[in-house]
């Protein structure tokens, strides 16, 4: 009896003590275990190995980082730093030449740099690549200069090589109009360019001026808009010019497009006076989301006369005109969206004019000459009466097989008058007057598309090609009156168009 109790009470603490060595052999192992993760993290925190070796050397995306023209605001562009290599590297500074006294200032993968300082230490991993974003502030020259050339050079030290990226900047000061509304009537002159941004407002009882060689830079989404009136006093050969304001490229699959040929840059000229008389004279306008835009109503005619001057690439219309009393005299209407020129009811009278489309920045599905005499909104029907459509000495060509389109409404008055011109479309009216529908087979323009990315840059030139069907089918009478051709030479035959 004594000796099975004993035996028992044996078991019993073997038992036991073989659980509690199992216990601390298991702390054992999780205690090991927790090391063995602390030392496989913090293993893998550490950098890789820096390559020391001399031949390894950073790559750029680009040697030299020209900023085009900039106003008197804040610019930023950006360059990429590459390590090709097997090993990562250490850049031991980076810094601008020209220090505290540069107009550059440098962000190294979201670390701002001192100029004065520089930054030192910036690991680059095997394989990786930093982004390095450079701002350049115009400084307002006070009326003093038209152009500012900046100049600096980021430098980088890495395994003992210097490399260096080259940055230079065009500055230009302006004349800034931000929302801004005239409280009188006003004059722009070509002393220095303007920069719109938000608005220019024209109230209603004032006048806008506009004279000869004045240049006027529209930033992102700005828009003139006329309650009053406008007047573009430009010139043949000193042109008035309103743009977008990028100076710089669209890189787009390797090939650059300046922004001033994209269309959308700014929004458009609006003029909403219905018993407004304006003129557009020796304008060249472009880059934006509309052109002009007319609006009468009722009996009123807004007036718009639009001589010698080019309305080119806009994201929808050139000439939007509703009830509007309007004239497009030895002028070019090109390369727009929707429609160059959209008419709702009114007066037209086209003359002497290039109306051209061949839109590429999206597919395009109106003609580039619409005239209609009635407009639906919501499913409603308003009747514009077409008290008179002309076109004269003209070419309306594009695209599309049809670039002429008529939208009658058999119970309003329509009005149409053609001659003497070479228009596109799918079926001849027996009334239009001595107009050439066919381009037998040859070229109509110049040239009829925008090539970037094969040597000499070929832009769209509407003039007429040689062989042109267009050529000498004008009218001495329409001809006799616009003596200058867009391009300043002389007009010696009655060839149909601006050119």
């Amino acid at each position: 009896m004594f000796l099975t109790k004993k035996i028992c009470n044996f078991a019993a603490f073997f038992a036991v003590t073989v659980s509690m060595h199992k216990k601390e052999r298991f702390l054992r192992m999780k205690k090991t275990l927790v090391i063995l993760c602390i030392t496989l993290i913090m293993w893998s925190c550490v950098d890789e190995r820096y390559s020391t070796n001399i031949s390894d050397k950073l790559e750029f995306s680009t040697s030299e980082l020209r900023m085009d023209t900039a106003f008197v605001e804040s610019q930023t562009w950006h360059f990429m730093v590459y390590n090709r290599g097997s090993k990562a590297l250490n850049i031991e500074h980076i810094g601008l030449k020209g220090g505290k006294e540069s107009a550059f200032s440098v962000n190294v993968d979201g670390r701002k740099m001192d100029n004065t300082r520089g930054l030192d230490n910036i690991t680059v991993r095997t394989k990786d690549s930093l982004m390095v974003r450079v701002e350049c502030t115009v400084r307002n020259a006070d009326g003093e200069a038209m152009f500012m050339m900046m100049r600096d050079t980021v430098i980088f030290l890495t395994n003992g090589n210097t490399q260096e990226v080259a940055l230079e900047m065009t500055g230009r000061s302006a004349i800034r109009l931000e929302n801004f509304q005239m409280v009188s009537d006003m004059t722009l002159v070509p002393d220095m360019p303007y920069l719109v941004v938000g608005y220019l407002y024209v109230p209603e009882g004032m006048k806008l001026t506009i004279e000869a060689g004045t240049e006027i830079f529209m930033h992102k989404g700005a828009n003139i808009i006329v309650d009053g009136e406008i007047e573009i006093d430009g010139e043949i050969g000193n042109m008035v010019r309103i743009r977008g304001d990028r100076f710089d490229d669209l890189h787009d699959g390797g090939v650059e497009i300046p922004y001033n040929n994209i269309p959308g840059q700014w929004g458009g000229i609006y003029l909403q006076n219905a018993q407004g008389k304006n003129r557009i004279s020796g304008a060249d306008i472009r880059s934006g989301g509309v052109g002009i835009l007319l609006f009468g109503a009722g009996r009123a005619r807004p007036e718009l006369t639009i001589e010698n001057s080019k309305i080119h690439c806009f994201s929808s219309y050139g000439v939007y005109s509703q009830m509007g009393k309007v004239e497009i005299l030895n002028s070019e209407i090109s390369n727009c969206g929707q429609s160059c020129l959209m008419v709702v009811g009114g007066e037209t009278i086209v003359q002497q004019s290039t109306i051209a489309d061949y839109f590429t920045f999206a597919t395009r599905k109106t003609a580039a000459v619409r005239v209609a005499g009635y407009a639906e909104q919501y499913g409603q029907r308003t009747l514009y009466p077409v008290e008179r459509f002309t076109i004269e000495n003209t070419v309306v060509w594009g695209a599309m097989s049809n670039e002429l389109e008529i939208i009658k409404d058999t119970n309003e008055t329509f009005n149409l008058w053609i001659a003497n011109s070479m228009l596109k479309v799918k079926e001849k009216d027996e009334a239009w007057k001595q107009c050439i529908t066919d381009d037998g087979g040859k070229e109509v323009f110049v040239c009829t598309e925008a090539k970037y990315d094969r040597g000499e840059e070929k832009y769209f030139n509407f003039a007429l090609a040689d062989e042109s069907a267009g050529r000498g089918i004008g009218d001495d009478r329409i001809s006799g009156l616009y003596r200058v051709k867009l391009n300043g030479d002389t007009r010696s035959t009655c060839d149909a168009g601006c050119w």
